[in-house]
């Protein structure tokens, strides 16, 4: 039997360990940019996704006889009930939230925008808030009620919509049931 020694010192063996370290560092960067430019090219998924939960929300909302259909988009009175007892229509229309909210949309409305834009950027903005220690009250109506959560806030853009654009919050009857 052959016995094999290997020595090696000191500064062979910091070499070795930092050529071992730069490898796993250069590996780690590489891949990073690569996932960076991986999730840039799923964002269009994410926004089609994005677009489509609002799509069935708003026919979830009329199915419920939520909102009115037409244009612009109003709450019915159903829709009114679920936005004052859940307490969302006081969190949108009164002072200092009402100034904020419109603050926040300014701030991200482009420069020619529509009435359009506006009602979809208050979608946004509510919906940013989902987690707000405000919206404790909104979550626990939902939650006692067995209610939608999204959709309370759904029917919240249009009065926050209304606000922004000076517009009177309008409330469309419910249709009788047949």
């Amino acid at each position: 039997m052959t016995n094999l020694e290997i020595n090696i010192g000191i500064v062979q063996a910091l070499s070795i360990i930092f050529v071992i370290c730069g490898s796993l560092i250069s590996i780690a960067w590489y891949a990073s940019s690569r996932f960076t430019a991986l999730e840039t090219s799923l964002t269009w998924i994410k926004d089609d996704l994005v677009k489509l939960w609002g799509s069935i929300k708003g026919k979830e909302a009329k199915q419920q006889g939520l909102e009115a259909p037409g244009s612009p988009l109003n709450p019915t009175q159903k829709g009114w009930d679920w936005l004052n007892e859940s307490g969302l229509s006081a969190i949108i229309d009164n002072e200092p939230n009402r100034s904020s909210l419109i603050e926040k949309m300014r701030a991200k409305l482009p420069n020619n925008y529509t009435e359009y834009d506006v009602q979809e950027l208050a979608n946004e903005v509510l919906s940013s808030l989902k987690d707000d220690p405000m919206m404790s009250k909104v979550k626990e109506y939902a939650f006692n009620n067995g209610l939608d959560y999204d959709l309370i806030l759904r029917l919240g853009r249009l009065l926050l919509r209304d606000n922004f654009l000076g517009s009177k919050h309008t409330i469309v009857p419910d249709k009788p049931n047949k």
